[in-house]
């Protein structure tokens, strides 16, 4: 079987760097679930003012995401999405 190289980077940083590869996932994973937020937002119509979409790109606090996700299908504006 041959590796690649993104293989053999993510190889690497798990055996010898693991909290930064732990670290790197997560952001990737809140990046991920912050533009779901954002598509969700405009499939509605939504329209999504400038200081919410940076609230929403700029979360890294995934249990808070999921929170979002889920109001973002029922919210009246995006303001709701990030209230409370």
């Amino acid at each position: 079987m041959t590796m690649t190289m993104s293989d053999l980077v993510q190889h690497a940083m798990k055996k010898y760097y693991p909290e930064d590869y732990r670290a790197f996932v997560r952001q990737g994973r809140a990046a991920g679930r912050a533009e779901t937020i954002l598509e969700v937002l405009d499939a509605r119509g939504l329209d999504v003012p400038d200081d919410v979409r940076e609230q929403i790109l700029g979360c890294q606090d995934l249990k808070r995401l999921v929170r979002w996700t889920k109001r973002a299908v029922t919210a009246k504006t995006a303001a709701e999405v990030v209230a409370g």
